[in-house]
């Protein structure tokens, strides 16, 4: 997605759509590593 970001003008409604997507990945990664740190130990707990 840098790729993207670095080949639109900055300011753009693109670019800024772009960094919107990216942001909204990574918030999404984040929250995926947490939900699979809370099934393991769920997982864990129900064995």
């Amino acid at each position: 997605m840098q790729e993207a970001v670095d080949l639109l003008p900055e300011g753009s409604a693109g670019r800024e759509r772009v960094e919107e997507t990216r942001a909204y990945f990574r918030f999404i990664q984040e929250d995926a590593m947490e939900l699979d740190r809370r099934w393991r130990e769920w997982r864990q707990a129900h064995r």
